[in-house]
């Protein structure tokens, strides 16, 4: 950025979620310390802040920023809107989820974040008959090993699985047989998995 502003290149900051306050919880001294001696003059010296929801642009305004603030969601690609075409993938690897109402997340299996531990924690309170959760990702700081701790700790491991991440084809597949996408982050900017399971036709249960 003070490269760009000495060459009289104009800049724009997409943040991506990053200055909600569950995101700043994290590392919260080094990122106060960050923002006071860097983050602040950097914001305030793009040509414009681009926020991903009106909640994002509510939050930046908030923390100070001075610059034009232009809200953008995101969207999807063309590429990513691939038919099933093996809708009955996941009873043919899990045959014992067949029959059972499918509550599914796919995305990076972070607890923390991507609020996992609180949906392992709701859908054990729940106690919704012929049901189970799928969580379909690649595992994110030993998240994984958390959440089935937390499952087995609550009684309800044989509810809960845990499947490695599936992409293009394999992923639709996979959600083919979704009954509920599930997406209960701490934070979020738009998630495209979100935006993904809407275009699939999906129920999604999000936070705001």
């Amino acid at each position: 950025a003070a490269c760009l502003r000495r060459a009289g290149v104009p800049y724009c900051v997409t943040v991506h979620g990053a200055l909600f306050s569950s995101a700043l919880y994290r590392r919260r001294l080094k990122k106060a310390v960050f923002n006071l001696l860097f983050e602040r003059n950097y914001l305030n010296n793009a040509h414009f802040i681009h926020a991903l929801s009106v909640r994002e642009k509510e939050v930046l305004l908030r923390r100070g920023i001075n610059r034009p603030v232009v809200v953008v969601p995101n969207g999807l690609p063309p590429a990513t809107d691939v038919r099933a075409s093996r809708p009955d993938t996941l009873y043919a690897s899990h045959p014992g989820l067949r029959g059972r109402h499918i509550f599914m997340f796919i995305g990076r299996m972070d607890a923390w974040q991507k609020g996992l531990d609180l949906l392992i924690e709701a859908f054990a309170r729940a106690g919704l008959r012929d049901s189970a959760l799928v969580l379909i990702g690649p595992d994110y700081g030993g998240s994984r090993h958390q959440l089935t701790t937390l499952a087995d700790r609550l009684g309800i491991s044989s509810e809960v699985v845990f499947i490695e991440p599936v992409f293009g084809e394999d992923r639709a597949n996979m959600l083919a047989a979704a009954d509920v996408f599930v997406h209960p982050s701490r934070w979020e900017g738009v998630s495209l998995s979100v935006l993904a399971a809407a275009a699939a036709g999906k129920p999604c249960l999000i936070t705001r």
